[in-house]
């Protein structure tokens, strides 16, 4: 084999493993590594396996979000945002909200989407239901029920979207699928109606059941009018 030929070979082999270290690398800390620092700050925060020592807790967790652990920026945000193990810092708090958002974490982004819809956390930015429905989106696309109930709902009533009923109820039955019991009375209405889809009663009284026994007091009332 020539010289050539083994550099070739050599830069395909290269190729291959770098994306392979990189994809079990956050930061300078292997993921394995920089989890288990996580679950121990959790340990320490919870007191759960030793004992409960709050500020070590936050370091630990503080040190798997520096070396950019979703999970840890999304916790410590929490953990700034309510004073636990540090002094409160409602910006600090943000800026981590959005760091484990910007790697597309579910949590983050759920959260995100009640700070932009209400004003959750009380964060100084203006509600923004685009923006809600954005990141609700972002959280929907990972196959998250709640937020593809939420955007169901932004779609219905045109909040932050421009309104289409179909849309609604597409996002409605993704949820319902998974057993969001708000998704399923909302399908079911959608079917009662013929609301953004085709009729059918018979399925909309199948959903409002599926979300009566779930307890959604709308589907148990929806349930009595229909007998």
């Amino acid at each position: 084999m020539d010289i050539i030929t083994m550099m070739k070979d050599y830069i395909k082999l290269a190729l291959m493993i770098i994306p392979l270290v990189a994809a079990s690398t956050v930061m300078g800390g292997s993921i394995k590594e920089t989890k288990s620092q996580y679950d121990m700050g959790l340990k320490y925060l919870t007191g759960q396996e030793v004992i409960k020592n709050v500020e070590h807790g936050f370091q630990l967790v503080k040190q798997a979000s520096d070396k950019g652990f979703s999970e840890a920026q999304y916790l410590l945000a929490n953990l700034y945002l309510n004073g636990t193990g540090v002094d409160k810092s409602k910006e600090k708090s943000f800026e981590l909200l959005n760091k484990a958002a910007d790697q597309n974490n579910v949590s983050a982004l759920l959260f995100l989407g009640r700070v932009y819809g209400s004003g959750a956390g009380g964060y100084e930015i203006v509600v923004d239901n685009s923006k809600a429905f954005q990141f609700y989106r972002r959280a929907a696309l990972q196959g998250d029920a709640y937020a593809q109930s939420k955007v169901g709902f932004l779609f219905a009533y045109g909040k932050g979207v421009k309104q289409d009923k179909s849309m609604a109820a597409k996002w409605y039955t993704k949820a319902a699928e998974q057993g969001d019991a708000n998704a399923q009375y909302n399908i079911g209405v959608a079917y009662q109606y013929g609301t953004g889809i085709a009729k059918n009663e018979t399925l909309a009284r199948e959903w409002f059941e599926l979300a009566a026994k779930q307890g959604n007091r709308m589907a148990i009332k929806e349930l009595k009018d229909l007998e």
